[in-house]
């Protein structure tokens, strides 16, 4: 990793934040006449696990417990002269700020009062808008794709724009494909415990297993400085930890094809007559889903007894998922191939015979050349180019229609794409004192997803894609209680997301189809080549083969301090956004063929003459192209420093204000691979080969990185994101809460403010 900026707030590189996943429990301690009370002793009971933290309260009688994982808390307060209190059932979600006022009992301290009385749902310590998605909504609510990100339809002001298919845990693409209150699509961040996790194409690396994710914090609008760079939303993922007991789940479930509902349209097309059947069937797809899960503590009889000190989850998760695909096509006869087009109503031109447009020749507008149309609309034995015909040979037969013309539909296929994906989420705890607190999470996935091949052949289409990816993200955290005042964060986090494309020709020698050595041996990708028939709308082979990693490290540090009514968060954030590897843009080579050759004239297009076909077989491409393309290493560093403090002001109002700075560099390639501008005053070298007599002077020079004086990365950096950010909650009551915020920075379209009321 680079050296990180010494002398400011930051160390987050990070094309996001270091939003975070724990929470925070304060509030004050009160005697019957409603007095503080300073110096009370109160513990802090996490119910799942054992784990205890302790505080005491200052001289206002407020205290705070910061940096909380989400959980199930009991609390306890004692203090000289009054009765003991216990309070169980508080809950603290995901980033979520309880404020929880405690009022004791003149009495012993031997004795006890427990209080029952609910802990308001609404947050009324801050004045970040967001929701959280439990476990028991995880489980319970419908899901079809079981993809934990899509739960955000929940709130009212998320816009999904992806295809509705795209519902599954491999479709980071389509599920990230969300605007957030108004925010642009795709401008939304996504971290797992408390770690980002969102690509350079603002995508979420992976998806949890929904069995797999205790909490999801969806945040709307926030003005906490420890949060930035986002445009619309923050998906902030906790995953599940074990407990002291230990529990577990399994599921499996098939969607048959007898068992899912029709689309409208084809009940709207109804029977066929004399039958009870339907003109369109529901289609034939198929889904089996499973999952498996388990989680406790880390015990080893007679070695170790992990109980209130470590503990460990683990789930897997994988489907595989059938979709049934279809695709119709014109496709050239036996007799065709051979070149007899006598049957396909259209008349064939010879190239060859072209003669200059003269007074009596009807040409068309941009037209110079006529042509003589070929004896008996066949070409000749000895015309024909023995590439073209190859290429023409391995397509399949037409299959329906014998008596089509050349530009009907005369072939009809099929095929069944089998998606399959499988998903790993671990996850250990290990709290070796009642001060410190660490934990690692691991997410591994692997999924295949084909496009269709229907011409079922070896070449397949340009669509016939093979889509794998290999995705890991790792998560370390560790939560420092100095005092109980004082506690810090550390976070690392280091995650890939591999996307390759194969197609389904991988492999194809173009040897074969006579192709010469000197050009095959130089071509990248070793595939048939893209081959396009303008006119009948078909590309053989090719397909943009690609074999892309999107990774990211990230490390965030944080220190939050209660004194007084304040309770100071400060922190840094890094984040090292990278882009490997290559697409290889026609590395197969790309020929394409438009019917022009073969027309009567050679300028428009015809709906009678000529033939996209013909012009293969004569071997007379309208255009070709070969692409060369190199290896690029693209990276972005971001850096981040905020301060926050959340006043309470009174038991009813607290006040949240604080000040974020972020700093984010331009574009840079590892190796200075890259343009970075273009001088346009500049005289290019061309100039030398023109004659001095020319009057041209060529001006226009690309600038190449860290070459000539020229920058090293492109574009602009992001040099002054300095936002204030202040809010308000005010408690009406305990079920309602009136709240308001703004986020100023110094880019106007980016700030903004609210102001709502919540009620229970």
């Amino acid at each position: 990793m680079k050296t990180l900026l010494p002398s400011l707030l930051f160390l987050s590189l990070s094309a996001l934040f270091s939003q975070t996943f724990v929470g925070t429990l304060r509030g004050r301690i009160q005697d019957p006449g409603s007095a503080v009370i300073a110096g009370a002793n109160i513990t802090l009971r996490n119910v799942a696990t054992g784990v205890t933290r302790t505080t005491v309260s200052n001289n206002a009688g407020e205290y705070v417990f910061a940096q909380l994982e989400p959980a199930t808390y009991t609390i306890e307060v004692e203090a000289s002269g009054f009765k003991k209190l216990v309070r169980p059932g508080v809950i603290v979600g995901t980033q979520q700020e309880v404020g929880l006022d405690l009022r004791m009992e003149i009495g012993a301290v031997s004795e006890s009062v427990q209080v029952t009385t609910e802990v308001p749902v609404i947050e009324n310590a801050t004045a970040s808008n967001g929701q959280v998605l439990d476990t028991q909504q995880m489980e319970d609510l419908p899901n079809l794709g079981r993809n934990s990100y899509l739960m955000s339809k929940l709130a009212n002001n998320v816009v999904p724009s992806g295809p509705l298919t795209w519902n599954r845990f491999q479709d980071q693409t389509g599920s990230s494909a969300l605007s957030i209150a108004g925010g642009p699509i795709r401008g939304n961040n996504y971290t797992v415990d408390g770690v980002p996790i969102t690509s350079s194409q603002n995508m979420a690396m992976i998806i949890p297993s929904q069995s797999a994710v205790e909490e999801m914090k969806l945040q709307e609008s926030t003005y906490d400085a420890t949060m930035g760079r986002t445009g619309g939303g923050v998906f902030n993922t906790l995953i599940k930890s074990g407990s002291n007991s230990l529990h577990g789940d399994a599921l499996g479930y098939i969607r048959p094809q007898q068992l899912t509902a029709n689309e409208y349209f084809n009940n709207a097309a109804g029977d066929i007559p004399g039958t009870n059947k339907l003109v369109d069937p529901t289609p034939a797809e198929l889904w089996h889903n499973w999952e498996f899960s388990l989680g406790g503590p880390i015990v080893i009889p007679k070695v170790y007894n992990g109980r209130n000190k470590t503990f460990f989850f683990i789930n897997t998760e994988g489907y595989v998922h059938f979709q049934p695909d279809t695709g119709a096509v014109s496709l050239p006869t036996a007799a065709e191939i051979a070149g007899n087009f006598s049957a396909s109503g259209k008349t064939i031109f010879d190239p060859m015979s072209g003669v200059p447009c003269g007074p009596t020749s009807n040409c068309p507008a941009g037209a110079t050349v006529v042509r003589s149309p070929f004896p008996g609309n066949v070409i000749p034995g000895n015309r024909i180019n023995s590439i073209g015909q190859a290429i023409l040979g391995y397509l399949p037969a037409p299959n329906e229609n014998p008596n089509a013309l050349i530009d009907q539909v005369n072939y009809q296929g099929a095929d069944t794409l089998r998606n399959h994906a499988d998903e790993v989420v671990a996850r250990v705890d290990e709290d070796p004192t009642n001060w410190i607190r660490l934990s690692a999470s691991f997410l591994w996935y692997h999924s295949f997803e084909p496009g269709s091949d229907y011409l079922g052949g070896p070449i397949g289409d340009s669509g016939a894609y093979r889509l794998y990816r290999w995705v890991d993200a790792t998560q370390l955290n560790a939560i420092i209680s100095l005092n109980p005042t004082t506690v810090i964060t550390a976070r690392y986090g280091f995650n890939r997301f591999p996307n390759i494309y194969y197609y389904a020709s991988a492999g194809f020698n173009q040897n074969t189809l006579g192709l010469p050595s000197s050009y095959v041996n130089q071509l990248q990708v070793a595939e048939f080549p893209a081959t396009t028939f303008s006119e009948a709308g078909l590309t053989l082979g090719g397909g943009n083969h690609s074999n892309e990693v999107y990774w990211s490290k990230n490390a965030s540090f944080g220190v939050s301090k209660a004194t007084g009514k304040h309770n100071l968060t400060m922190g840094l954030d890094y984040r090292l956004i990278h882009t490997d590897g290559a697409s290889f843009s026609s590395g197969e080579g790309a020929f394409s063929f438009s019917g022009i050759f073969t027309q009567q004239y050679n300028s428009g297009t015809s709906t009678t003459t000529g033939s996209d076909y013909a012009d293969a077989l004569l071997g007379y491409p309208a255009s070709g192209s070969v692409g060369v393309n190199e290896n690029t290493y693209f990276f972005v560093n971001y850096y981040a420093g905020y301060i926050q403090d959340d006043i309470r002001v009174t038991n009813r109002l607290t006040v949240n204000v604080g000040v974020r700075y972020e700093y984010e560099t331009g574009e840079g390639e590892q190796y200075s691979n890259m343009l970075v501008g273009f001088n346009r005053t500049a005289l290019n070298p061309i100039q030398a080969d023109l004659s001095s007599t020319a009057g041209v002077l060529a001006y226009g020079v690309p600038q190449i990185a860290n070459q000539n004086g020229n920058p090293s990365t492109c574009c602009n950096a992001l040099k002054d994101k300095f936002g204030p950010r202040a809010g308000f909650a005010y408690r009406i009551n305990d079920k309602t809460v009136f709240r308001g915020g703004w986020d100023f920075s110094t880019r106007p379209s980016t700030s903004r403010w609210t102001v709502n009321i919540l009620r229970d």
